[in-house]
């Protein structure tokens, strides 16, 4: 969340692009839906400007560089696995309850 190119939030994004991807969840799913998340957030809330373009650019760059840069990992455990789409799945539903 900002009006700047990149934030803190953006490092969050490369963090769960990458997540997606060592979960075993296929990038153009994961990105598709990253990009669907983006364009429905909120710009603004209570009247003040919360996110600008230029910023969900940048979220949706972020994501996908994470994704890419996990493509070639490839993880063994499907316990981490069940794991890491645990925490995406709570992430993504907090995410879309937020900006109901």
């Amino acid at each position: 969340m900002g009006v700047a190119a990149t934030d803190i939030y953006t490092f969050w994004h490369f963090v769960f692009g990458l997540l997606c991807s060592l979960a075993g969840i296929n990038i153009y799913v994961s990105n598709f839906i990253h990009l669907l998340i983006e364009l429905n957030e909120k710009t603004y809330r209570d009247g003040k400007k919360v996110e600008s373009f230029v910023n969900h650019t940048g979220d949706i760059i972020a994501f996908f560089l994470g994704s890419l840069a996990a493509k070639e990992a490839e993880l063994q455990s499907q316990i981490l696995k069940n794991l890491l789409l645990f925490v995406i799945l709570a992430e993504a539903t907090q995410e879309t309850l937020r900006e109901l």
